[in-house]
């Protein structure tokens, strides 16, 4: 059996670029902004492995570090992923020139992250650095960036911001005439009732 036939069999199950918010701009005290990386899982391996791989652009936010517990929260919530997970961080340098790398001394970097967990989130992340040719042999697939810019772009958000989401694209329906969409689910239905509820109302 080939390389290429192995990768293909390796591929992640989830590969995407990953939206989620920041902590904050430069210009604008405490005002979040949305910070983006790839975001690759392997759900059919046991552990299940999520590999953080940086854009290496520019505004693409806050750090897949800087962010490592919330951005690592949202994808476990957001996807419903169950322990036992392997969570890695790539820095793969592809977006940098020779001379960058060479002045800066960077390389493409690998290291796995461990959590501490409460109530089904995560916090006070470490790092263990991993060789690359190891974090390859554990993943069983590529680190490359190949494909990115064809991924879909995905905004995680908890199942409790979702079903607020959802509460509100009812209400607004229901408020501005819009028949109710049949199969929604039931926190839309809930906002879309809620929503006739505010019509009849009198002033």
């Amino acid at each position: 059996m080939n390389n290429s036939t192995l990768t293909n069999l390796n591929s992640p199950d989830i590969d995407i670029i990953a939206v989620w918010p920041g902590f904050g701009k430069p210009d604008c005290k405490n005002a979040q902004f949305d910070s983006t990386a790839r975001v690759r899982i392997w759900t059919n391996k046991t552990p299940v492995i999520v590999v953080f791989s940086d854009l290496d652009g520019l505004d693409t936010g806050c750090s897949i570090t800087n962010c490592s517990e919330n951005l690592a929260t949202l994808v476990k919530l957001h996807y419903k992923l169950t322990e036992p997970i392997t969570w890695l961080e790539h820095y793969p340098r592809h977006n940098r020139s020779e001379i960058d790398l060479k002045i800066n001394k960077l390389t493409e970097d690998v290291s796995q992250v461990f959590y501490c967990t409460k109530n089904g989130y995560y916090f006070h992340p470490r790092w263990k650095h991993l060789d690359l040719d190891a974090a390859r042999k554990m993943i069983g697939h590529s680190l490359s960036m190949d494909g990115e810019f064809n991924l879909p772009v995905v905004r995680l958000v908890t199942p409790y911001e979702q079903q607020r989401m959802d509460f509100e694209a009812g209400l607004a329906d229901a408020k501005n005439g819009v028949s109710k969409i049949a199969d929604a689910n039931d926190a839309y239905q809930q906002g879309y009732s809620y929503g006739l509820q505010l019509n009849m109302t009198p002033n």
